[in-house]
């Protein structure tokens, strides 16, 4: 776990030195919220780096949280009313979030890295874990999800 104030700083790459993986969560917050202003988004930014420093150090394997009704996910959240609002937010006050996420996305898919991209819904500030998460493995099918989703649930599904 690296804690990271500026992204120019030549030494995080040295962090990824003998690793066999990398598990990302550099994804925005709710924007507008809880202080979280543009200048704080640092998926697609970060996740360059990151992409820079696997390929320096000969790391291949990388899970990346990203959010829901990114680039093919859309709409985001079909199965739920919420998704409504994140569209709504999404192509309004969040559309700078989006980009920023899009990119992110889109720069995963440009390296050779083996990656796998998590896009959870309704991370809860204050959900109970459980230990158990849903997928969806198929859009507009597999709708039997929840808004409701632990930040230690998601963290554990990303290190399986």
């Amino acid at each position: 776990l690296v804690g990271v104030t500026d992204w120019s700083d030549v030494t995080l790459k040295s962090h990824f030195k003998g690793a066999t993986a990398v598990i990302s969560c550099l994804g925005n917050r709710q924007p507008t919220f809880m202080n979280v202003t543009p200048e704080s988004w640092c998926s697609h930014e970060g996740n360059k780096v990151v992409i820079e420093a696997m390929k320096e150090h000969d790391v291949k394997r990388a899970v990346v949280m990203s959010s829901m009704g990114i680039n093919e996910d859309w709409p985001p959240g079909e199965f739920h009313w919420a998704g409504k609002i994140m569209s709504l937010f999404f192509t309004t006050v969040a559309r700078k979030a989006y980009k920023d996420l899009s990119d992110m996305e889109k720069a995963y898919r440009a390296s050779d890295l083996d990656y796998l991209l998590v896009r959870p819904v309704g991370i809860g500030e204050d959900v109970l874990p459980t230990n158990e998460w849903h997928l969806q493995a198929e859009k507009y099918k597999d709708t039997d999800l929840t808004m409701d989703l632990a930040k230690l649930d998601c963290a554990r599904y990303m290190m399986q």
